[in-house]
């Protein structure tokens, strides 16, 4: 009997390290660093843009200005990446607002804008900006984009148990219209540019992602639908009641 209780007393230590090496590895999982809406965003973006204005023709020592196509919003995230992307090629890169319709009007123009709204969810609307009044430079390219859906989105809620906090899935996604335009007004390259990420994170943790850095709308957590619920226990208590009247009958 004293050996039975050698081993225990021994394995009793071993047993404790073993679970304060767990809990502390859990702990760490919980207490990573997540990335933010925001930086989440710029990943996407810069993944969509980098290959796509890897084909734009630039050549080193022209001027290039980055700007949104009529009626659309200035986006800084998307500007960002565009002027990183184009910052060892193009000699100078500035920005500019939207110009008038008839200003912006090109030959063929359209046809990279129609390829991003057949592809992703239209916006939510917002106030169609006024025209930027200041002189262009006449010598750049304009570098136009229009966007058909730029955000981050919290698609579903996966619950752990019955109750409580669970994981929340987020999608990050870009999609946007490209056209490059010479001074003279003529079209030089158009093209479209996508591409989205997914994730999840613990909904105890949302508030830590939800920087709201860039002027996008602002994600929503999906609602909870009790017929979720409501559903399988039906079932489940149908099944039962089904099976226990078997039973009954047979004996």
């Amino acid at each position: 009997m004293t050996g039975w209780a050698m081993r225990t007393e021994r394995a009793a230590p071993r047993v404790a390290a073993v679970a304060v090496l767990a809990l502390c590895a859990a702990g760490a999982a919980r207490g990573e660093r997540l990335a933010s809406n925001s930086e989440l965003l710029r990943r996407v973006i810069h993944g969509a843009v980098d290959s796509v204005l890897a084909a734009v023709p630039v050549a080193s020592g022209e001027a290039v200005v980055v700007m949104p196509a009529a009626g659309q919003s200035q986006e800084w995230a998307l500007e960002n990446e565009l002027a990183a992307a184009l910052h060892d090629r193009a000699h100078r890169v500035t920005f500019h607002g939207p110009l008038e319709d008839s200003a912006s009007a090109a030959p063929g123009a359209a046809a990279a804008e129609s390829a991003a709204a057949a592809e992703a969810p239209q916006r939510p609307a917002r106030p169609r900006p006024g025209p930027d009044l200041r002189p262009l430079d006449p010598n750049a390219d304009r570098l136009e984009y229009r966007v058909a859906a730029l955000g981050v989105s919290y698609t579903h809620v996966y619950r752990r148990h019955l109750f409580g906090p669970g994981d929340v899935e987020r999608l990050a996604s870009a999609s946007v219209g490209l056209r490059l335009i010479g001074p003279d007004g003529h079209l030089l390259w158009s093209g479209h540019a996508s591409g989205q990420y997914t994730d999840r994170v613990p909904q105890s943790r949302i508030r830590e992602v939800d920087d709201r850095l860039f002027q996008v709308p602002a994600p929503v957590l999906p609602e909870r639908s009790l017929s979720r619920l409501v559903e399988p226990a039906i079932v489940v208590g149908l099944v039962t009641g089904l099976i226990y009247l078997f039973y009954t009958n047979r004996n």
